[in-house]
């Protein structure tokens, strides 16, 4: 969340420039649970699921490399125990922030994992391994999507409850030239 006025109130003086009409005070997603190793110009980040990314620059341009996934097979996502969406500690200074927003005119927006991209970055693995579950296992992807799906709508609640008034989430489907899938595979 971005407690106090100072982040927020930074975000706010760019949406008033960009003419927005919606502040982000805060998300239900995914959080870095502790940097594992750190390097001259990359960090090995670890987040609450499991997920390994080597993060940093190169060439001066942001990176990330995935690294490790907690589900690398059937028995690996039944056995995966997400954070527990519910945990008030998730959602500390979003009820401020909202206040924050709602006062200054604008609708307060939280986010969520996206249910999609939320598979191949925090479960699962590189897009290819998402991508190849999707054609050769579905009933497999199908319950990586349900496991999502399940975090997400229960964040979501949680966000909703503390007076965000917009829930959205990022979620990659494909280039600019068309999508990573069949969209009636993805439907």
């Amino acid at each position: 969340t971005m407690e106090g006025s100072g982040e927020l109130g930074r975000a706010i003086k760019v949406a008033e420039f960009l003419d927005n009409f919606s502040i982000g005070v805060g998300g239900g997603g995914f959080k870095i649970q502790r940097v594992v190793e750190t390097g001259p110009q990359w960090n090995l980040v670890e987040w609450e699921t499991g997920a390994k990314w080597r993060v940093g620059t190169a060439n001066i341009v942001w990176a990330r490399k995935y690294v490790e996934f907690p589900v690398e097979s059937e028995d690996d996502l039944d056995a995966l125990e997400l954070p527990d969406p519910d945990d008030p500690s998730r959602y500390e200074g979003v009820e401020k922030s909202v206040r924050y927003a709602v006062d200054e005119g604008f609708f307060p927006a939280g986010g969520i994992n996206g249910f999609f991209s939320g598979v191949w970055y925090f479960l699962r693995g590189p897009l290819e391994v998402s991508l190849k579950d999707m054609y050769m296992r579905k009933d497999f992807y199908k319950k990586l999507i349900a496991k999502m799906a399940q975090f997400n709508l229960k964040a979501e609640k949680n966000l909703l409850e503390r007076g965000v008034m917009i829930v959205g989430w990022h979620d990659d489907l494909g280039y600019r030239g068309g999508t990573f899938m069949n969209p009636r595979l993805y439907e």
